[in-house]
């Protein structure tokens, strides 16, 4: 397609292909939705308003989905965080919140070289002790001597040289450990080599990929985040009640239609300058220099998303607030007004410590009675308990994160996540066991479950001969050009050959 803001076609056609497949196969597919959007200012952007989403908890919720058995399409924005990645990132950086730093790939690459009984140089015995802490600054990931001076990192320095032979314990390095380090050559260090966290996260991606459970789709702007979500939401329609919406997405409230921006970069004075294009009549620069701005608000698509886009899907809206009543409020009025089935509400400051999960009061009743002794094992990652100050219709579940002791820890994400999913994927498939065609009400959830899924392989199986048809044809045309090109090129020859011949022979005729 032509415009950048939607999916190209080829994206289109593997995305269509994705559910429908992992439909047939009786697979529940989510949409997560995860990062902050911007809002350009201008045409050619050189100015925009963002947020300060990182896009933490959608990456972790991908994971917990697709550890539950989901197949998950990650509509994520563009540089934000990343499933997985967050984790090599973090096991790479030494636990530095997951920058990697000069220091940190000093560290990255150096060999301690802790000679074991057989004199090999590396010691394979690692415990947590010997590796860096988790939350460590990227200043405390140097080494240092007795008389606490920093050594370099990367271990080149002619003047740490011989201090550097030397380790912590005053055994000496192999030699084959200093000749690399003579030669210049970088050695990786065991950290990393035989970590078991990094080891287990690239293969359970590896895994991931093979069975083509992952498909991630990026955004920047909220104009490119509305298009691309209806398509995801489009495809996601096949899944019928299999197909959830995790919107973790913190969308702008405000923007700049494209047809109300500047054109080119606003300047920060009045100039007086004039342009050859219309620079637009949204910002305009005072007499002292003030800028002024009309913003609109972006439009609400949840809406229409649960009526057109995938109506039948289960949808998860959530709501960031900085004072806990004005949560509350808006979190009944979201299932009220855009009919979504969960609402997941955070306090700013307590957002990393715990979240509010918003549901019907029958389903959470039923959800709370089939969790029995199980949300037993959730108290070690979490702690929930029911706020009944609501209105008779909606019940409030608070999950707590236990272990929550630094706002910035992944730790504690990742444990609120996961007990937070857990909720979400229970009310999920009591939504699918009690879900009715309103076309034919008297077909049981079971019917319909197989109905959907036959559906969802004659798709499938269309798509692939359409694929198959497509590829013959390619392969045809292929042979067809090739075909042409011998022709050609045989053609050529002759008239080439046959035009050598006559020369030669109006030359021998002239010569007789």
């Amino acid at each position: 397609m032509g415009s950048t803001n939607t999916l190209d076609d080829r994206l289109l056609h593997r995305l269509q292909n994705f559910t429908t497949r992992h439909t047939s196969h009786h697979r529940p597919v989510a949409l997560v939705t995860s990062g902050g959007t911007a809002a350009d200012l201008e045409l050619n952007a050189v100015r925009f308003i963002d947020n300060f989403s990182t896009g933490l908890r959608g990456a972790c919720a991908v994971e917990q989905f697709l550890k539950r058995g989901y197949a998950v399409v990650h509509l994520k924005r563009l540089g934000s965080v990343s499933p997985f990645g967050r984790i090599v990132e973090d096991v790479v950086s030494s636990g530095d919140g997951g920058r990697i730093t000069f220091e940190s790939l000093g560290e990255l690459f150096d060999c301690d070289g802790r000679q074991d009984a057989s004199g090999s140089g590396i010691d394979l015995d690692f415990d947590d002790a010997e590796f860096p802490p988790h939350n460590t600054s990227p200043g405390d990931n140097k080494r240092q001597d007795g008389g606490g001076k920093s050594t370099d990192p990367w271990l080149y320095s002619s003047e740490n040289s011989q201090e550097n032979d030397q380790d912590f314990d005053g055994t000496h390095r192999s030699s084959y450990s200093k000749s690399k380090r003579r030669y210049g050559e970088l050695s990786l260090n065991p950290r990393l080599t035989h970590s078991h966290v990094l080891q287990t996260t690239l293969r359970s991606y590896k895994n991931i990929v093979q069975q083509g459970l992952l498909i991630t789709i990026t955004f920047r702007t909220v104009d490119e985040y509305l298009q691309k979500l209806q398509e995801c939401c489009e495809a996601l329609k096949t899944c019928d009640s299999l197909g959830l919406v995790y919107l973790a997405c913190a969308v702008s409230d405000f923007y700049i239609p494209v047809e109300k921006r500047a054109v080119h970069k606003i300047q920060s004075r009045d100039y007086g300058l004039t342009s050859s294009e219309q620079s637009g009549a949204n910002n305009h620069v005072g007499e002292d220099n003030t800028l002024t701005l009309t913003l609109y608000p972006v439009p609400k698509v949840i809406p229409t998303l649960r009526k057109e886009w995938c109506p039948s899907a289960f949808v998860i809206s959530f709501k960031l607030e900085t004072d806990a009543s004005i949560l509350r409020q808006k979190s009944v009025l979201a299932m009220e007004r855009n009919g979504v089935h969960l609402v997941i509400g955070n306090e700013l400051k307590t957002r990393y410590e715990k979240v509010f999960i918003l549901s019907r009061a029958e389903v959470a009743h039923v959800i709370n009675q089939t969790m029995g002794d199980d949300e037993s094992s959730l108290t070690s990652k979490s702690h929930t308990h029911d706020t009944n100050d609501f209105p008779g219709d909606y019940k409030l579940t608070e999950v707590t994160n236990s272990n929550a002791t630094n706002n910035t820890s992944n730790g504690s994400v990742d444990a609120l996540e996961d007990a937070t999913i857990e909720h979400v994927v229970r009310h999920h498939f009591y939504y699918i066991s009690t879900q009715v065609d309103e076309n034919n009400p008297n077909l049981s959830s079971v019917e319909l479950f197989v109905r959907t899924a036959s559906e969802a392989n004659k798709q499938h199986q269309s798509r692939l001969q359409a694929s198959y048809r497509q590829l013959q044809r390619e392969k045809l045309k292929a042979r067809m050009l090739e075909l042409a090109w011998n022709i050609t090129g045989s053609a050529l020859g002759m008239a080439i050959s046959y035009g050598i011949a006559r020369m030669l022979q109006q030359r021998q005729q002239l010569a007789g």
